[in-house]
């Protein structure tokens, strides 16, 4: 639409349809983006018990990458023996010793890691390790840790909460 000003000069607007259609677009790429988002991730990594401590990191599956969250739904172990307690860590795990400050959670055999009514929330970057010494475990015997988390781009990070 064009309309003459006192000036004048003209100034050209949109037009009703022009207008409607602006918006829907936006409208339509933001209700895109909200629905996408909440995506189930599983994630596993294995460990060998060595002078009967086991250390278990693998960085590329135990976390979210740079610019996304997960929350942790479930994690287990299978290989360790009734007596053997291994600790889970958000970031790095002791070499050695007991558990440390970062320490979130304990499983066992009979007692996998159980987490809260929203999860553990994971900042991109931030990665599960898990480490135990005093292991009845034989050396070379494998521990595998799996468990699932929902993941999210960081600007949605209210889905999870």
């Amino acid at each position: 639409m064009k309309f003459n000003i006192q000036a004048g000069g003209n100034i050209e607007t949109t037009t009703p349809l022009e207008t409607r259609d602006i918006v829907q677009n936006s409208q339509q790429q933001w209700f895109s983006e909200m629905a996408a988002g909440v995506k189930h991730q599983r994630f596993s990594a294995q460990g060998t018990v060595a002078g009967s401590s086991i250390y278990i990191n693998s960085l590329d599956d135990l976390g979210p990458q740079p610019g996304y969250y997960w929350s942790i739904q479930r994690v287990t172990v299978e290989g360790l023996l009734a007596a053997d307690t291994l600790y889970v860590y958000r970031g790095q795990a002791p070499l050695s010793g007991g558990p440390s400050g970062n320490a979130v959670g304990i499983m066992s055999i009979a007692q996998n890691y159980h987490v809260g009514s929203k999860g553990l929330i994971l900042h991109g970057g931030e990665q599960l390790q898990f480490f135990a010494a005093g292991i009845t475990q034989a050396n070379g015997s494998t521990v595998i840790v799996n468990g699932e988390a929902l993941s999210v781009p960081a600007q949605q990070l209210w889905k999870l909460l």
